[in-house]
């Protein structure tokens, strides 16, 4: 044991002397206090749960309600685009002055009463608080929390204002025409210099003295779902004149309106809407807030203030995410990461870390790549030591819980981007770029080879058989490491620089890091010697300890490269695997276990799983099965069953066993309770295998039989055959003989081909007499076993294949009466 050792030893004789997690996670300090999770963590999702009895209401409510209302917003809107296309008739599409005279006079009113005459036909109760300021007092609306389109309503509260819209919503055909009778201020996403334009003409609006409409303006930019409020961005308040907040509340039991990136669609939200007896909704309107002088300089403290007076009365959190975060989860989604992965609060950290959206964006792909192999797109410990090729050790843990600021075990994307900026980037100096070189260059002749390189990881690590060839290849360009290249990948990866600096803090004995009271123990202070970098466990510690601090030498009986090390005691490491909110405990594995098969392709699944279904002809005979049994009332007993049935059955056999990747009896974990559903599930498909088996060799001796000049079930005369044979083609041909008489004792050559030449039942007494093997059937049965044993001896990759070669194969078109036909498919 070393002396750092020893002093936590002692230290733990002190009472209340908690050392076994000192040096874990350093303290915190004001600038990573600032980085503290938001209080919403995800403002962008809305999961609205529908119970049946609102199921029910939605479902009679909407027989009525829906078609009326629906009705007449059509009629309004069509009124309300004759009345803006006589209002906007002769104006250009980007309006250099505002309407005026009789076509301001006259439809502006008509159209404020269609519009609140609109979202009453859709059911709003609206109800407006405070006063509405003058263009004079207040030039500029503010309007939060946006969280959906119907918050049009404030603009109709408000006696239609200027908004701010997409030059591409002005073609909207019907819509665009409405839009333009509002006068907006139009933001193009072709012109580069459309953000200047679009901050002028809003300067220019606000600062007419009323000449101009007063212009509403969502400062949020996009939806969530008013649990809080995001970054405001700062256009509307560039021109720092007076604003007048306008909060809006949708108070009702079910949220019907919220839309968002993540939650209903939009003709989702209008059918479950206008399906609502009634949709509350308030609008406030809030006393003007005029700016200091110091928020007249900066548009960005005049938005945080609006937003901080907002959230006060609302009495809802704030928070910094703001749209780029929606960029960031379309990008996570399309990185097959949940969508939530991608939010990281980028006001915030761009802010603080210096850092851009593409920089950002980068950070995500890196992200996806460590996280790909993960369930909820998060890295665990293993992922991450996966993606630096190093082994779980108690330098990565420790930095694994730098990472970790919520200490949940696992890091997520705001985590990672935070700890590469904040614990990586400063860590990675030229200086300690140098050191890294100097210690791995053992002969000091500027060159790292493979083995110096693998020595040195081994002892640090203390892991003595460590593979770490793939590292090296990805850092050498030959057989050898200089310092530019292994600087570049310093560079480029500055986990390791951390790993490295953090290396050796773990191994410095830093009793200031001890409680107060242990450091004032004698028996502490005796034992601070110079700081070690290197584990006890370490083969080479003496040797490596003495290159990166000459001063101290290795100890006599120390631990040196020819000392013999007590063997070490194998582990058993035990690993709780979590999949979807169920923990199983599995016991370790070896390094040399080849993992679980997985399909090659989805159409391999797909096929394997049309391979089970039994009889699939009954899809042909399904009309005639209908009218059998009571016509279309046979329906609702088959439409049950399969409800009740079918579709639990479907899931519980393929969902479950496919999501969890676990045999039918090991899947049962779940709940153990039903474990033997497990064990009856595989009986089952060995006792329908071995029912299958014998049909394939049936089928077998057939394809065998049929490589004859005359297919032997087609005629009469063998010597299977009965007197009672009679070939099809007489069966009703009177004329040639009497051929009808007792017809029911006839037998078609292909009837006693199958039951005396295939199978000789003629010869069985019963039951209980089985009979001797028929060799044929026999021979036919061992291919049918070799076939499926090569077809399932390397798993799940080569059944698949198997299944597109035998999927379909065509049956035969046998007689029936009235000389009807009726092919079908076998599966």
């Amino acid at each position: 044991m070393n002396r750092c050792a020893d002093a936590r030893a002692v230290a733990a004789t002190v009472p209340g002397a908690d050392v076994g997690n000192a040096g874990l996670r350093p303290p915190m300090v004001p600038r990573q206090a600032s980085f503290f999770p938001p209080p919403v963590l995800n403002p962008f999702v809305q999961q609205t749960r529908l119970g049946v009895a609102r199921r029910i209401q939605i479902f009679f409510l909407g027989i009525i309600l829906l078609p009326i209302r629906a009705l007449l917003v059509a009629i309004i809107l069509l009124l309300s685009w004759s009345l803006a296309a006589i209002s906007t008739a002769c104006c250009p599409e980007k309006l250099t002055h505002p309407i005026t005279g009789w076509k301001r006079k006259i439809t502006h009113p008509v159209l404020k009463f269609l519009g609140h005459a609109m979202f009453f036909s859709m059911g709003f109760v609206v109800t407006v608080k405070g006063k509405i300021a003058t263009p004079l007092e207040a030039p500029i609306f503010v309007v939060a929390p946006h969280s959906t389109f119907f918050d049009g309503i404030a603009c109709v509260a408000a006696g239609l204002p200027s908004i701010v819209s997409r030059n591409e919503n002005v073609q909207v055909p019907l819509v665009g025409r409405i839009l333009r009778a509002l006068q907006p201020v139009l933001v193009s996403r072709v012109d580069p210099d459309s953000r200047k334009n679009t901050i002028n003409e809003i300067i220019r609006r606000a600062t007419s003295g009323g000449e101009w409409p007063q212009i509403l303006v969502f400062p949020e930019g996009t939806c969530t779902n008013r649990s809080c409020l995001i970054t405001f961005k700062p256009g509307a308040f560039i021109p720092g004149v007076p604003v007048q907040p306008i909060l809006l509340r949708y108070p009702n039991k079910l949220d019907t309106v919220t839309w968002t990136w993540q939650g209903y669609t939009f003709i989702q939200l209008c059918v479950l809407t206008w399906c609502q007896p009634f949709t509350r909704v308030e609008v406030e309107f809030m006393p003007v807030q005029v700016p200091s002088d110091e928020e007249r300089r900066d548009p960005v403290l005049f938005a945080s203030t609006i937003r901080n007076v907002m959230a006060e009365a609302l009495k809802i959190p704030v928070t910094d995410h703001t749209y780029e975060d929606c960029r960031l989860m379309i990008s996570a989604g399309q990185l097959t990461l949940p969508m939530e992965a991608g939010l990281v609060e980028f006001t915030k950290i761009s802010r603080k870390l210096k850092l851009d959206w593409d920089g950002i964006r980068k950070h995500l792909d890196e992200y996806a790549a460590i996280a790909s192999s993960s369930k909820g797109g998060r890295i665990g410990i293993e992922e991450f030591a996966e993606y630096l090729k190093l082994p779980v050790s108690d330098v990565l843990r420790q930095l694994f819980a730098l990472f970790d600021r919520n200490h949940d075990g696992s890091i997520d994307f705001r985590e990672y981007v935070i700890g590469l900026a904040v614990l990586c980037n400063p860590a990675n100096t030229e200086e300690i770029i140098q050191v890294a070189f100097k210690l791995f260059d053992v002969d000091e002749d500027g060159f790292i080879t493979e083995e110096e390189f693998s020595t040195i990881l081994q002892a640090s690590l203390g892991v003595p058989d460590l593979d770490v060839s793939g590292l090296f290849k990805e850092i050498a360009q030959g057989d050898s490491v200089s310092y530019e290249e292994f600087k570049s990948f310093a560079l480029k990866h500055p986990e390791y620089a951390k790993i490295f600096t953090t290396y050796l803090d773990l191994q410095t004995c830093h009793v200031f890091s001890l409680p107060k009271e242990v450091q004032a123990t004698p028996s502490v202070q005796s034992l601070c010697v110079l700081p070690v970098f290197l584990t006890p466990l370490s083969p080479t510690a003496p040797m490596l300890l003495a290159r990166m601090n000459p001063q101290v030498q290795p100890e006599n009986g120390g631990a040196g490269p020819g000392s013999e090390q007590p063997p070490r005691k194998r582990k058993e490491v035990l690993v709780v695997k979590e999949r979807n909110g169920v923990q199983c405990l599995l016991a370790s594995r070896d390094g040399d276990e080849q993992p679980r098969e997985t399909w090659g392709k989805k159409i391999d699944f797909l096929l394997s799983v049309v391979g089970f279904a039994v009889d699939l002809a009954n899809v042909w005979r399904f009309p005639y099965l209908c009218y059998k049994n009571g016509g279309g009332a046979f329906l609702i007993p088959y439409t049950l069953f399969l409800i009740i049935a079918g579709m639990p059955l479907f899931y519980m056999e393929l969902a479950l066993g496919q999501y969890n990747r676990e045999g039918a009896a090991t899947v049962w974990k779940i709940c153990p309770f039903f474990k033997g559903v497990g064990y009856a599930v595989i009986l089952i498909a060995l006792y329908v295998g071995f029912y299958y088996n014998v049909i394939i060799a049936w089928s077998l001796y057939y394809l065998f039989s049929s490589f004859t000049p005359t297919l032997p079930w087609t005629d009469c005369g063998h010597a299977w055959n009965s007197p009672n044979c009679t070939d099809p083609k007489l069966l009703n041909s009177s004329v040639l003989g009497n051929h009808t008489k007792y017809s029911k004792y006839k037998f078609t050559p292909a009837a006693e081909f199958y039951e005396r030449g295939v199978l000789h039942l003629h010869e069985s007494s019963g039951i209980h007499d089985i009979g001797l093997p028929q060799w044929q059937l026999l021979l036919c049965l061992i291919i049918v076993v070799i076939v499926l044993f090569f077809s399932l001896w390397k798993g799940v990759k080569t059944s698949g294949k198997v299944m597109s070669l035998f999927l379909f194969q065509l049956g035969g078109c046998p007689q029936k009466k009235k000389k009807k036909k009726r092919c079908f498919f076998y599966l």
